[in-house]
């Protein structure tokens, strides 16, 4: 039997049912970030580590766009489907300038005050990487230096947008300055005169975390990095009093991934054929992404769902029309 799509029902505040008719109906539920059972088996080896961390997007989209598509023999995107993290730490909250520059290549180390990972790979695998490590955070390490140093870091794509930004790629010095302040303040950064010093504020081991830190100075003052290949201009000294620690936490933002749709933007069953008078987009539908958002193509999710959401709107109310 083929089945299609002509209405939706839905259950209201008052917890009475509401039927609505009609010739197509398009489903634009976002992804299902907030449904643990789905991120168990739809992010295999994955899910269990986003448990307790904060979902930075839509903790309500709970992927009812997808389940209901799959009742009505929708086919999903195979796995592992696809992520977008975020490194949105507590200072996001706070202060734009105390996100902006902590999110920088500065050095970057877990609560066993080890360095673990080219910091200046894009943001979607360091937090990847973050969400292996003691805690599922990290601490981003930089010195006094960091207003002349900044502005070379660069980053990709999002880690150096900042607006009316009047030192490109970084961003404005001053209101960094005011958002550090802040986060000092709230307890999210730390500062000392020493390295030792950082490190207990910080709470993890001194020695590893001096050795951690001298092995850097050595890379920076080389102009190479063995240990992780990260690029050598990003590679700066800590070594000028006062120190600063920012502690970073990874956020899932969204998921990508969803039902099968064809470029009419109609959901396909498990034989590759389209459910008459059903249309997915956005993060709802799926065959866009695979395994992570790509972070060097601007705008590329909005795009998409502006996009798709144009032609679905188109095709659906043409199959509407000739239905009447």
């Amino acid at each position: 039997m083929k089945r299609k799509s002509c209405g939706v029902i839905a259950k209201q505040k008052d917890e009475n049912y509401i039927r609505l008719n009609g010739g197509a109906v398009i489903l634009a539920t976002g992804g299902y970030e907030g449904n643990q059972k789905m991120r168990y088996k739809y992010l295999p080896g994955l899910g269990k580590f986003l448990d307790n961390t904060e979902i930075m997007g839509r903790p309500t989209n709970t992927g009812d766009g997808h389940l209901m598509a799959l009742w009505v023999g929708a086919d999903m995107d195979p796995l592992p489907h696809a992520t977008m993290f975020f490194d949105a730490n507590l200072a996001f909250s706070l202060h734009i300038g105390a996100w902006v520059l902590s999110r920088q290549p500065w050095l970057n180390v877990n609560a066993s005050g080890e360095r673990y990972q080219n910091e200046d790979a894009p943001y979607g695998y360091t937090c990847r990487a973050d969400l292996y490590q003691p805690g599922k955070f990290k601490w981003s390490v930089f010195d006094s230096k960091w207003p002349q140093e900044a502005p070379n870091m660069g980053g990709t794509v999002c880690e150096r947008i900042y607006p009316n930004s009047p030192i490109p790629p970084f961003g404005d010095v001053n209101t960094c300055k005011e958002g550090l302040e802040k986060a000092l303040e709230k307890g999210v950064a730390v500062t000392a005169d020493t390295i030792q010093g950082l490190a207990e504020k910080m709470k993890v081991p001194v020695d590893t975390f001096v050795n951690t830190v001298e092995r850097y100075n050595e890379l920076a003052k080389l102009g190479k990095d063995p240990d992780f290949g990260k690029d050598h201009l990003k590679l700066t000294t800590i070594e000028k009093a006062p120190f600063y620690a920012i502690k970073v936490s990874p956020n899932l933002l969204v998921t990508l991934s969803g039902v099968r749709v064809n470029t009419n933007l109609e959901v396909l069953n498990n034989e590759g054929k389209s459910i008459p008078g059903l249309y997915a987009t956005g993060n709802v539908s799926g065959g866009f992404f695979g395994f992570e958002y790509p972070v060097h193509i601007t705008g590329v999710s909005l795009g998409r769902s502006f996009t798709q959401g144009y032609f679905a709107a188109k095709n659906a109310a043409a199959r509407a029309l000739k239905k009447a």
